[in-house]
């Protein structure tokens, strides 16, 4: 009996390792979600910033989110992971709360402090 490598013993070696890859492979593909956590996005919604109208719209994009909440009111998610809202905003300074929850309960909160200045006439 030799003790050399021989085609067949590196051929199931191979496949040993190319099962173990795919299965490593699968596993983080579908722990993804849990791996990275939430991701989101606002457009058109700085910290600080002044506004002469007192509606704004807000879009974003949120991914690996099962649910965004603006001001504590859900807004739906499209498939693609893409929200829209519109906010009423009183003169003065208001304070936009904007809550992303995966499915895991994880939560991400992004406080924007807005100072809606009403246009003198």
């Amino acid at each position: 009996m030799t003790r050399g490598f021989t085609a067949k013993k590196i051929l199931r070696w191979l496949g040993i390792v190319l099962l173990f890859v795919v299965i490593v492979g699968y596993a983080v593909f579908r722990s993804r979600d849990l791996l990275f956590g939430i991701q989101f996005t606002v457009n058109g919604l700085t910290d600080g910033m002044t506004v002469d109208s007192s509606i704004l719209e807000l879009k974003g994009d949120a991914r690996h989110a099962n649910e965004i909440r603006v001001d504590n009111q859900p807004i739906p998610l499209s498939e693609a992971g893409s929200w829209h809202d519109s906010l009423i905003l009183m003169e003065g300074y208001n304070v936009v709360t904007i809550r992303a929850t995966d499915k895991f309960g994880r939560t991400i909160t992004h406080e924007y402090r807005v100072y809606y200045k009403k246009q003198s006439s």
